[in-house]
C-alpha cells in the first residue's frame, strides 16, 4: 500500500508537472533564440545550408542505376527560387493565425519570373495589419539579406500579396 495521501500524491504530481514545464519552455526559449539569430544573420551558415548544384544528379547522368530507384527515390534538383522558398518557409514562415488573424508564407513565382512572393493571408474582421504589415516587411528583408549572402540580388525580386479571407 501507498505510504501518501492522496493530497501528496497530487502534490507530488504537480510538481512533477512543473519542473517539465519549466523544461519545455527552456526548450522554447532555446529554439525561439536560436531562430531569431538564424533570422537576423548571426548564426553560423551551415555548409547544408547551401545547396551544392555540382553534386546533385540529373536524371540523364546515371539512367541504368536509376531504373533500379523507385520514383520517390529519384533524384532531383531544384531551382534557386525553389530552394529559397523552401528555405523561408523553414525559417520565417509565421502562422498567427489565432493570435493576429494572418499567415505569412513564400512562393516561388514560377518559371522565368525570379520573384518569391510573400503571401500574407488575413481575416479582415480581426486582423492585426500593424503586426501584418511589419512581418511582412521584416520577411522581405530577411530575403533580401539571404539573397545578396549568395550573389543573387541582381535576379532575385522579392513581391508580397495581401490576401483577405
Amino acid at each position: 500500500m501507498s505510504s501518501q495521501s492522496p493530497l501528496q500524491k497530487l502534490e507530488s504530481r504537480i510538481a512533477k508537472l512543473e519542473t517539465q514545464s519549466r523544461r519545455w519552455q527552456r526548450a522554447a526559449m532555446i529554439l525561439a533564440a536560436a531562430c531569431v539569430l538564424g533570422f537576423v544573420g548571426w548564426a553560423p551558415q551551415l555548409e547544408i545550408d547551401k545547396p551544392d548544384v555540382d553534386s546533385l544528379n540529373n536524371e540523364a547522368d546515371a539512367p541504368a542505376q536509376q531504373a533500379d530507384l523507385s520514383e520517390g527515390d529519384r533524384p532531383y534538383a531544384v531551382s534557386r527560387l525553389e530552394w529559397i522558398s523552401v528555405r523561408s518557409n523553414a525559417m520565417v514562415k509565421r502562422d498567427t493565425w489565432l493570435k493576429h488573424g494572418f499567415i505569412i508564407q513564400f512562393v516561388s513565382g514560377g518559371a522565368k519570373s525570379n520573384t518569391i512572393r510573400i503571401i500574407a493571408t488575413y481575416d479582415a474582421k480581426r486582423v492585426n495589419r500593424q503586426r501584418m504589415n511589419a512581418e511582412a516587411d521584416a520577411a522581405a528583408g530577411a530575403l533580401q539579406h539571404w539573397s545578396k549572402q549568395r550573389g543573387w540580388d541582381s535576379w532575385l525580386n522579392v513581391g508580397k500579396e495581401f490576401v483577405a479571407r
